[in-house]
């Protein structure tokens, strides 16, 4: 059965790459989407080498055969399906291998095109009579509506996961044009993310906050992330997340996604409103245990159903969350955007009396300071500075009795 799918897998891969134009309505986009990603072929180098193929193929056809135009319309319907889905598997699966292959030619385009000759493919004529339609703005919408909105189940998990991956690989363009956000290169993937509205915005930084506090294993899907860069206020760090043994979880790209967001573009763009809502609204979450609002409680709000109250998070939840994923060098990226820019969760912190839940994983860093990077013990001794500027919190940690710390030799 697996050879079948394979076999049935490479004729869909030769004809869709091919310079046949292929209509909207043609049954080869169920089959092929039906297919992808089969947890059951995550293995096989040969799949691995066929998309690698089918990417290559298809950006040199699309010009004349116009089938990424067609499977990226396909992808933004099948979103926008399952912000009403019934619990059919059938277009949750559908969904999911839609967006991966668009996902996984956009990356090949972005890596090899430049930026002018990739806005060429993401321009969607229906019709000769139709004048051109851009696909960036409604692929990126479609992508953050489901990020932000729909249920969050462990069927959904995937779907979830895959969106944020797409999101990840709409802003990686920057990393492949020499000019930053503000110059004249068309950027229109990323500048949809960035251009989003500020509603849509505070929904998704605490959803996908949510998602870090709460990880959903999922399947771990076909490839790996490509290297992206996070540009930060002091500096640049560059983070891997590979496809390995042990399956993804949910918070690994929510993370990821979430700190591009808040740290993308350049600093010497900032002067953009664009560029820093997101940003912004994690400096401003409040905490929800101090802030009930029993009108929304009885409304029903739940983040991971999609519904929320304004852009408020557990800090007790998130705190705990960040220290059991320290010394975890992303963890302690976000506890630093928090500490530095979110003056509530930065006393909150302060008022713990269990300080060692953060101080003891940071040590263990600045332990083991040799294998560190430069970048790393700025990020980690900013991070301890800030907490050892309160009195109080020092006496609360120098109070604690640890019975044994087992990195220290």
């Amino acid at each position: 059965r697996k050879a079948n799918l394979m076999s049935d897998l490479l004729s869909c891969f030769r004809r869709v790459g091919g310079c046949e134009s292929i209509t909207s309505d043609d049954e080869i986009w169920e089959t092929l989407t039906r297919y992808m990603p089969s947890p059951g072929l995550n293995a096989s180098s040969t799949l691995n080498d066929s998309l690698s193929l089918f990417s290559a193929e298809l950006r040199r056809n699309n010009q004349q055969s116009g089938n990424f135009q067609v499977l990226v319309n396909r992808c933004i319907e099948l979103l926008n399906q399952m912000g009403v889905w019934d619990g059919h598997q059938k277009v949750l699966q559908q969904c999911c291998g839609c967006i991966f292959l668009v996902r996984t030619c956009l990356k090949d385009m972005i890596e090899t095109l430049q930026p002018e000759d990739l806005l060429t493919h993401l321009l969607f004529k229906p019709t000769a009579n139709h004048e051109p339609c851009g696909l960036a703005g409604p692929l990126v919408d479609a992508l953050l509506t489901l990020v932000g909105e729909a249920m969050l189940t462990d069927t959904t998990a995937c779907l979830h996961k895959e969106s944020m991956s797409a999101l990840i690989v709409c802003m990686s363009s920057q990393l492949f044009v020499e000019q930053e956000l503000a110059g004249t290169a068309p950027q229109p993937l990323l500048r949809a993310v960035l251009g989003t509205s500020r509603l849509t915005k505070e929904r998704i930084v605490v959803r996908l906050l949510h998602h870090y506090m709460a990880p959903k294993t999922v399947e771990s899907l076909l490839g790996s992330f490509a290297e992206y860069i996070l540009f930060l206020p002091y500096n640049m760090f560059t983070y891997w997340f590979r496809v390995g043994q042990q399956p993804l979880v949910l918070a690994d790209c929510s993370l990821l996604l979430l700190l591009l967001l808040t740290q993308h573009p350049p600093r010497s763009t900032h002067e953009q409103p664009m560029s820093s809502d997101f940003l912004s609204v994690l400096c401003l979450l409040s905490d929800e245990q101090n802030e009930i609002d029993t009108n929304a409680v009885e409304a029903g709000a739940d983040p991971e159903q999609g519904r929320t109250n304004d852009f408020q998070v557990s800090f007790q939840q998130l705190h705990d969350s960040i220290a059991m994923r320290l010394p975890a060098e992303e963890s302690v990226l976000l506890l630093y955007l928090l500490l530095h820019g979110n003056r509530c969760f930065h006393d909150y912190c302060l008022s713990r009396t269990d300080a060692d839940k953060l101080i003891l994983p940071l040590l263990s860093m600045l332990y083991e300071s040799a294998k560190l990077r430069t970048n790393s013990m700025y990020m980690l001794l900013i991070v301890l500075l800030i907490l050892s500027q309160d009195m109080g919190f020092i006496t609360s940690a120098q109070s604690v009795i640890i019975p044994s710390v087992p990195w220290y030799r």
